[in-house]
């Protein structure tokens, strides 16, 4: 689309500079015709709008820099987490190991106990875990989401920017 608007922007240079080098007569004939080029500082030419698109994109940019940023503290305290409650499940797995070997005297009441504390401790780690999990893949998906979201909007930042600068220079070297 811009290649058109691009296209027939310099056609209109080049039907004026053609007039320009005929003569007067049809450059004040094509003049009151033809459109004229809206400068660089117009408060609302497509600078304007291309400015005004490259603040927005900045400003979606540092959004999601920052919401990057809360992502990968909540990815970091989840891990901590899961480490703490990989530990405190080692801890009690050795503790009822000890238990086990310091009641031997009383193996069948010591093992229905001990099974019984272990099953409860392995389901109460098992939840914490599988809560622990879920959250890493919903937190590790949203990191991914967002950034692909900042590459896209670095992307359009570059291409805006890329557009924004062509415009520049085609209108300075139209206006020189």
């Amino acid at each position: 689309m811009s290649e058109l608007e691009d296209g027939s922007l310099i056609e209109k240079v080049s039907t004026i500079e053609l007039e320009g080098a005929t003569g007067g007569k049809s450059l004040q004939a094509s003049s009151s015709r033809s459109h004229k080029l809206s400068p660089l500082e117009d408060p609302h030419g497509p600078s304007a709008l291309l400015h005004k698109e490259i603040a927005r994109m900045k400003s979606e940019n540092a959004m999601l820099r920052c919401r990057l940023k809360d992502v990968e503290s909540q990815v970091s305290q989840i891990l901590n987490q899961k480490a703490e409650l990989t530990e405190r499940f080692n801890q009690k797995k050795c503790e009822l190991v000890e238990s086990m070997r310091n009641k031997e005297k009383k193996v069948e009441e010591s093992t229905e106990y001990i099974e019984d504390q272990m099953s409860k401790v392995k389901l109460e780690m098992e939840e914490s875990l599988n809560k622990s999990r879920l959250s890493q893949q919903k937190l590790e998906s949203d990191l991914v989401l967002t950034k692909q979201k900042l590459l896209e909007v670095q992307a359009q930042l570059d291409l805006a920017e890329k557009v924004c600068g062509t415009l520049s220079r085609y209108l300075l070297s139209y206006a020189a």
